[in-house]
């Protein structure tokens, strides 16, 4: 979804049935598989492929066989009506969704990562072709943040934005905080839970929050922000919240505050964009503080509507 119209035409354009092709059948990739077999309710989709890794697995998953296929690039094609990439990483995600909008397919993508780094190639060629390129899923998974920006937002001019975009840091730090226990505790707790991976570095480090602090960034002003410019840490500080220890967290509590993990862009005097995600301690009375386990809140800073917050997962 971009906010100046170039996906403002509907998905599919009315047709019926659509048929859809979907690259990846991890966890996420699955739930939606099935769910399209199922018959979720609106449009009629028409499944004609599924794109995996490993064949045996999908089977395996109860996935039809017919459906399968570990050649993504035969699914990207123009008798296709939408492409849903779920694929994650970089490569071959970027490459696909790149030649599917080419091919004037549309594409609904969860790829943060790509869209971070690649959003402004990829919006030139939704532009060239007059193609959907929607990436709601990739900040908040269901919540509309990224909808409320482009749309219910488009008539104001946003000063700014702040927020908890990555749940597993939240959850980390809240374990921290509540029961004392060490950060390496809290990570291993997290990856039990499955909130974190089994590399946990792009969600520690702040990596993953930066690459929705982009796609936030454009939304709410317009603009591509370079992703490398984004700074991770505070001056001196380690990355993400891999500096945080459980005193850090008991001495904040004892003055009256909480450390979070805030991603944060603001409009500058001079017009440009300040953007950068850190550790941050923030008053325990602020709303933003009572955000708990593997939630998210985005808080925008509007010049007509004042501040306007989101919760969700």
């Amino acid at each position: 979804m971009i906010k100046d119209g170039v996906l403002e035409r509907a998905v599919g354009g009315g047709r019926k049935p659509l048929r859809v092709a979907v690259l990846g059948a991890g966890n996420v990739g699955r739930e939606v598989v099935f769910g399209l077999l199922s018959g979720w309710e609106g449009p009629t989709f028409d499944l004609v492929g599924v794109a995996v890794r490993d064949m045996g697995k999908a089977q395996a998953a109860g996935m039809p066989v017919e459906l399968l296929t570990d050649a993504p690039a035969h699914l990207v094609a123009d008798d296709i009506d939408v492409v849903v990439e779920l694929m994650g990483g970089e490569e071959p995600a970027r490459t696909l969704i790149a030649g599917a909008l080419g091919a004037g397919v549309a594409v609904v993508t969860a790829n943060k990562l790509v869209i971070a780094r690649h959003g402004a190639a990829l919006e030139a060629e939704a532009r060239r072709t007059d193609t959907p390129l929607r990436f709601e899923a990739a900040v908040m998974g269901g919540t509309p943040v990224l909808r409320l920006l482009a749309e219910d937002l488009a008539g104001t001019r946003v000063l700014g934005s702040r927020g908890i975009v990555n749940g597993t840091t939240n959850y980390i730090l809240g374990e921290m905080a509540t029961r004392g226990i060490a950060y390496a505790d809290a990570l291993a707790e997290a990856q039990a839970a499955g909130y974190a991976e089994a590399d946990p570095a792009t969600d520690v480090e702040g990596g993953d929050a930066a690459d929705k602090l982009v796609i936030l960034a454009r939304l709410a002003f317009g603009v591509w922000l370079d992703r490398d410019s984004i700074a991770t840490r505070v001056p001196d500080g380690q990355p993400g919240i891999t500096g945080v220890t459980a005193d850090d967290l008991a001495e904040a509590t004892k003055h009256g505050y909480s450390i979070r993990l805030l991603a944060v862009a603001q409009r500058a005097e001079n017009g440009s964009i300040e953007a950068g995600v850190a550790a941050t301690a923030v008053d325990v009375l602020a709303p933003i503080s009572a955000i708990v386990g593997a939630r998210n809140r985005v808080d925008i800073h509007t010049d007509r509507l004042g501040w306007i917050s989101l919760e969700g997962p």
